[in-house]
């Protein structure tokens, strides 16, 4: 419906990209309209103009530029900036559209393909490129995820077509598997740290072992599926902690097991614990419980290695004698708190 205001009484002539469509009358109050909704027009830009001619020959006119647009937006790009999505990720998802639309907002993204999440900071500085921040769920594992969208519309009010995004993949489950650090050897050309697992390992999983904190690789699990070693470096001089912990091809990790250490040279003390000590060629000193304290050693196992030099085995001090729990031979026979003394020359060590 084309509409305007002249004169009272005027015919008004209206065109359609120079073609007239139809003559309209302006009534008491000059307003004046012509219905052409029953012909279609054809989408693009078009020109409308009226022309208007009174009793004494007098001509107005006027003209209005008219858009007509009938196609919805559809999306021409729809990604996300990381291909594979493990725990403790999130990832940049784009969006771009054939025009600008409206009324985009978070709700209208479906991340049922994805196993869940969370889509926020949904943002755009020309209505057509759209970004957001996809952060998703906790324990799922999905090949081929998606995320759809859907909801869009352009300037003129025409819906815009449903998309769904490029896959991608997510795995937010951490393995279940527990890892531990049983013992660590010094030997001359290497230091051979072994451990075990509270069940086997998936397809993908490895164990991976750390000293004092720094990645070291990925150890060799035995036939059993539950016993695991791993080659170090050759160490000397300075006590080093080994810890354990289970990944997956995701890169999620299991728990981190609790530290074995290993000390090598000098004065060696232990832990609270059970330890591995290895002294060096030279004169050591080793205790298998901490310097300083109260702890006599009750329930821990201690192997002490002296190698070379004269070394000292502590087997007690002020505090008395160690590994002794107060039970009889009666008891436990000692079984539970003991210290294993390697490498005694009777010519050298104490």
């Amino acid at each position: 419906v084309f509409s305007g205001a002249t004169e009272a009484g005027v015919s008004v002539e209206v065109s359609l990209d120079g073609a007239v469509i139809g003559v309209a009358t302006a009534d008491a109050a000059g307003a004046w309209s012509l219905d052409h909704s029953a012909v279609a027009i054809a989408e693009g830009a078009h020109l409308i103009e009226a022309r208007a001619a009174d009793a004494a020959g007098n001509v107005t006119t006027a003209a209005q530029a008219l858009t007509v647009d009938l196609t919805g937006p559809v999306v021409t790009a729809f990604a996300l900036d990381d291909a594979l999505l493990s725990v403790g990720d999130n990832a940049l998802l784009s969006i771009t559209f054939s025009e600008a639309v409206t009324g985009l907002e978070a709700a209208d993204f479906d991340l049922t393909a994805a196993g869940g999440g969370i889509l926020d900071d949904l943002s755009t500085t020309d209505a057509i490129t759209w970004t957001a921040l996809f952060t998703p769920a906790a324990g799922v594992e999905v090949s081929a995820a998606s995320i759809a969208v859907s909801g869009y519309a352009d300037a003129a009010g025409n819906a815009g077509a449903a998309a769904v995004s490029a896959g991608f993949d997510v795995d937010t489950s951490a393995p279940m598997q527990s890892a531990t650090v049983a013992g660590a050897t010094a030997e001359a050309a290497a230091t051979l740290v072994t451990g075990g697992l509270s069940a086997p390992l998936g397809a993908g999983e490895q164990v991976i072992v750390l000293r004092d904190g720094a990645r070291l690789g990925a150890a060799t699990v035995d036939a059993s599926g539950t016993g695991w070693s791993f080659s170090d470096a050759a160490l000397s001089g300075g006590s080093f902690a080994y810890t354990a912990f289970v990944e997956d091809a995701a890169g999620n990790r299991g728990a981190v097991s609790e530290p074995f250490t290993l000390s090598l040279g000098g004065e060696i003390y232990g832990t609270a614990g059970s330890d591995v000590l290895v002294g060096t060629d030279a004169a050591d000193v080793l205790s298998g419980l901490p310097k300083d304290g109260t702890d006599t050693g009750a329930g821990t196992i201690d192997e002490l290695t002296g190698r070379g030099g004269a070394d000292l085995f502590v087997l007690g001090d002020a505090r008395g004698a160690f590994y002794d729990d107060g039970n009889d031979r009666s008891g436990n026979n000692g079984k539970n708190d003991y210290a294993i003394v390697r490498d005694f020359e009777l010519s050298a060590d104490t």
